[in-house]
């Protein structure tokens, strides 16, 4: 479902893709292109040793971002996902964001064993230029797979199963990055 308005004064605009030119309101969908906020790059490492690269969109309220990664001490592991969340303003520099992410973890080498992690990101944000921000925070991780344990990628786990062929851990980590925006 495709959703295109000039302004949305308040409430939501709901939709798979969601465009407008200016929203004041929350838009909801894989996708949301707000012309006034523009799009904003996105650099961030975490506990897996992935390096990210991410493009977000959306609003100042809410946003989506989607996103690649390298690990770069298995040069044939990489990363693609998807990821939203809401962004609470505490200041004129400061902020929070809460995130959900969802990525999946390959190897060049054979990519039919791919492996599915979902993160829940707690972010404090720190504007330290008109148009870079730092952020660090907790994160929450649940990792699933045919082919490993996942142990290479969890910091600290919680707990780890394994029932037939398919393990299952979670684990806590962290992330750092840098937001780019216009």
């Amino acid at each position: 479902m495709l959703r295109c308005t000039d302004t949305v004064e308040t409430g939501f605009q709901i939709g798979l893709l969601n465009f407008a030119n200016e929203n004041n309101g929350i838009p909801i969908g894989l996708v949301s292109y707000v012309k006034k906020d523009g799009l904003r790059a996105d650099v961030w490492g975490d506990e897996a040793m992935f390096t990210n690269v991410g493009l977000r969109s959306g609003t100042h309220r809410f946003h989506n971002i989607l996103f690649v990664g390298k690990q770069f001490t298995d040069p044939l592991s990489w990363t693609v996902g998807y990821g939203f969340g809401p962004h609470f303003t505490l200041s004129k520099s400061g902020y929070i964001e809460i995130d959900l992410i969802f990525q999946v973890i390959g190897d060049m080498a054979n990519w039919e064993d791919s492996s599915y992690m979902g993160k829940y990101r707690l972010i404090g944000g720190w504007k330290i230029f008109d148009f870079i921000s730092i952020y660090a925070g907790p994160t929450f991780n649940s990792f699933r797979s045919n082919e490993n344990d996942g142990s290479e990628y969890a910091l600290w786990t919680i707990s780890e199963d394994k029932e037939g062929d398919t393990w299952t851990r979670t684990s806590i980590g962290f992330v750092l990055g840098m937001k780019i925006f216009k």
